[in-house]
């Protein structure tokens, strides 16, 4: 898949036609690291991995039954349910909808609606614990948001059942770039669609109206409860002032996760991969010792590494904030030991 507003979509990563999948022999690389948890994500679309004569169900099962209590979530197109044992893997799952009909999907993703609702159905049917419906808004889309939830809702209630409700999530938010958002990003140059400008007196119109609609829904008891406990669509306020730039003084995240690319290099955090920027390593390449000891240049805020708040996207930058405003009240333990540092 290859959505123009995705900043991390292979196409434009840079990236060889045989280095779209990353090679199934050198999996154990990521084993060793004994994980916690495990986004398999792309750009592109995961479940049509494919590496010599092994596919994404090998993919899964081999990560899974080689790390032990690893917790593994999966975001996807929702184009492609692949056969295979791999299901009883997976804790939760997502599926990037982005519309509320054949027409806007049509616009903005291609492919078929029907058909990503017919795979929600299905996994929602499956022993994945938690399913989730992705909506990134802007403005092509901000205005079905309400539609969205309500299609979401009567579909899922009708086919399978209230039961099923339990397990299923909308999760909303705004599409790169964001007007608000000072993002340092160079993906983003001056020939990109502003895709959510939360600065104009439009978009706030249409917000009002929008939560007006979703006021109206809630007046459905069911729905109501729904919107509340399985939606974020709260956290989408009518006005946006200018984001402020997070404050922390070494990167965390860098230290907790990996984002590894399928030709083997390994970014801190979104911002740096989806930009091709400085990288910790390769992991196909390097030690793990060379790779531990970049992560804490990306800690220390080392200048040649990144520059912080600065170059930081301001979701990584929020979290760095808050580990680094609560480290009074968490004791950090256990680290020496652990195979990933």
């Amino acid at each position: 898949m290859n959505c123009f507003y995705c900043t991390y979509r292979w196409a434009v990563h840079g990236l060889k036609k045989e280095e779209k999948f990353y090679p199934f022999d050198k999996l154990d690389r990521i084993v060793v690291l004994k994980p916690r948890a495990i986004v398999i994500s792309g750009g592109g679309e995961p479940t049509l991995y494919r590496d010599s004569n092994k596919d994404f169900n090998d993919l899964v099962c081999h990560l899974a039954e080689n790390i032990p209590g690893v917790r593994i979530g999966l975001t996807t197109n929702g184009a492609y349910v692949p056969p295979g044992d791999y299901i009883k893997y997976i804790e939760w799952v997502r599926v990037s909808l982005d519309a509320s009909n054949e027409k806007t999907f049509k616009m903005l993703k291609d492919g078929s609606y029907d058909n990503r609702i017919s795979v929600i159905l299905q996994y929602l049917e499956s022993p994945i614990k938690y399913v989730g419906v992705g909506f990134l808004y802007n403005r092509f889309n901000i205005s079905e948001i309400p539609e969205v939830i309500r299609n979401i809702y009567d579909i899922v209630s009708y086919e399978l059942g209230e039961k099923y409700i339990e397990k299923l999530n909308i999760q909303f938010r705004p599409t790169c770039p964001i007007e608000s958002c000072d993002c340092p990003s160079k993906v983003y140059g001056t020939k990109s669609i502003l895709m959510t400008p939360d600065l104009h007196e439009w978009w706030n119109k249409e917000l009002i109206e929008v939560h007006s609609n979703i006021n109206k829904l809630k007046n459905f008891k069911k729905i109501s409860q729904f919107i509340e406990y399985n939606t974020n669509v709260s956290e989408i306020e009518p006005k946006y002032e200018k984001t402020r730039i997070p404050s922390f003084r070494h990167c965390y995240i860098a230290l907790v996760r990996w984002i590894i690319r399928p030709n083997g290099d390994v970014y801190p955090c979104v911002m740096k991969a989806s930009n091709r920027d400085q990288k910790i390593g390769n992991i196909l390449r390097e030690s793990f010792d060379d790779l531990t000891f970049k992560s804490y240049e990306f800690y220390e805020l080392n200048n040649d590494y990144c520059k912080g708040s600065i170059d930081c996207c301001r979701i990584t930058g929020e979290l760095n904030e808050i580990v680094e405003n609560n480290l009074d009240v968490v004791k950090l333990e256990g680290f020496p030991d652990d195979p990933f540092f």
